[in-house]
């Protein structure tokens, strides 16, 4: 009975240190994965084109009344998402998320409600304005890593690291939004 008890015990305790190691694991390609892309993430939020769009969307809307009813169209409004996913800083956006020096799934640049900028893959909602990706940089007044899980919009598993953009006068006027594969980078090194 006490050898029954003791292995009963064992395995409890070794799933414990295994899931401790497996989360540890996970927070260290999550790591690795920010200081490899964090510069350039930066980088394209500071330029000066790039804050000009994002006040310029910002300028379209009074609230969110008019986001909402583009959001509930997104699916359907090919000329909208055309507009979103063709434009030149689109088009910057793709050639990162293609760049295999990088593990980016997508990419999304967002005004100061939460809709759409330019993004790359097409995204499955206009408006990320009631998502963790969009609030918590805000609340955290800077960068945002989201918890890592399976995207089935990119079929990766990956989790979002956000920056938040600020004009010269430090008002918030954006967040890009950036997903990472974990699972790539993971497989890059348990090789």
């Amino acid at each position: 009975m006490k050898l029954i008890l003791f292995s009963l015990i064992f395995t409890l305790c070794s799933f414990f240190v295994v899931s401790a190691d497996k989360k540890k694991t996970e927070n260290e390609y999550k790591q690795i994965l920010i200081s490899e892309h964090r510069a350039v993430l930066k980088d394209f939020s500071e330029l000066p084109d790039i804050k000009q769009a994002i006040i310029d969307e910002n300028n379209k809307f009074d609230g969110l009344v008019k986001v909402i009813q583009l959001d509930s169209t997104w699916q359907i409004n090919r000329a909208l998402q055309k507009t979103l996913i063709h434009n030149s800083i689109a088009q910057v956006l793709m050639k990162l998320v293609q760049d295999p020096n990088y593990n980016f799934t997508e990419i999304m640049l967002l005004n100061n409600l939460g809709s759409i900028v330019a993004a790359y893959p097409r995204t499955s909602d206009y408006w990320q304005g009631d998502e963790d990706k969009f609030q918590q940089p805000i609340i955290l007044n800077g960068d945002y890593s989201g918890t890592t899980k399976w995207d089935q919009s990119t079929k990766t598993y990956s989790f979002f690291y956000c920056i938040l953009i600020k004009d010269k006068k430090n008002n918030i006027i954006g967040v890009l939004v950036a997903g990472l594969d974990v699972s790539k980078e993971y497989l890059k090194n348990s090789q």
